[in-house]
């Protein structure tokens, strides 16, 4: 489980600013610790300390359920996984980016040498078709302008490929992300805003 998170991990910090790492500690993992340890010990059975002002069997659920429609650790424990899907989602994307880039690379790696033995001349009985540099020409305007950017990671220089459509998901799930955590703020208000009489 870790290393699949540690590489999400990584595949999404090769796109972020300077505030997305920090964003990603204080949102994702100080959460996390903070649901798994001390959620738990906290909140771990509400409703047994609740009591009810009403004697009707059966009416201390009703009540319960109207004092806390939602129990916090669940509350917290969706509040991280729908804050984390637009993440998942941009890595599966970028990771995909990157894929074609891998096999438009090699396409055109393998031109370069069909060209080289030929002296310019592609004929179909070279061993990439037309219909290959066709695909090769949709994948090309698929991925879009393509850069690459220098990035320090892990001891080491790497290479990270950024396209247009890469920097819009990014945004995107950044906008995403923005909207989420505003809606769990409210939602937490409406769910535990208890009035006092």
């Amino acid at each position: 489980m870790w290393p699949l998170l540690q590489k999400i991990s990584e595949q999404v910090t090769r796109y972020e600013t300077v505030v997305g790492p920090v964003w990603h500690v204080l949102v994702f993992l100080y959460r996390l610790i903070v649901v798994i340890t001390v959620g738990g010990a906290v909140y771990g059975d509400e409703q047994s300390a609740f009591k009810c002002s009403q004697k009707i069997p059966g009416c201390e659920n009703a009540c319960y359920n109207s004092f806390a429609q939602i129990s916090h650790l669940r509350f917290w424990a969706f509040q991280i996984l729908a804050i984390t899907t637009p993440t998942v989602f941009f890595n599966l994307y970028s990771s995909f980016v990157s894929g074609e880039i891998r096999k438009l690379k090699s396409s055109e790696e393998q031109l370069r040498i069909v060209e080289d033995k030929r002296d310019g001349q592609l004929t179909l009985t070279n061993t990439l078709s037309e219909r290959e540099i066709g695909k090769m020409t949709r994948r090309k305007r698929g991925i879009g302008n393509l850069k690459v950017k220098l990035v320090y990671s892990d001891n080491e220089i790497k290479e990270v490929p950024v396209t247009n459509k890469i920097k819009a998901a990014y945004y995107v799930s950044v906008l995403l992300r923005l909207v989420l955590e505003g809606g769990f703020i409210y939602l937490g208000y409406v769910l535990y805003n208890i009035p006092v009489s």
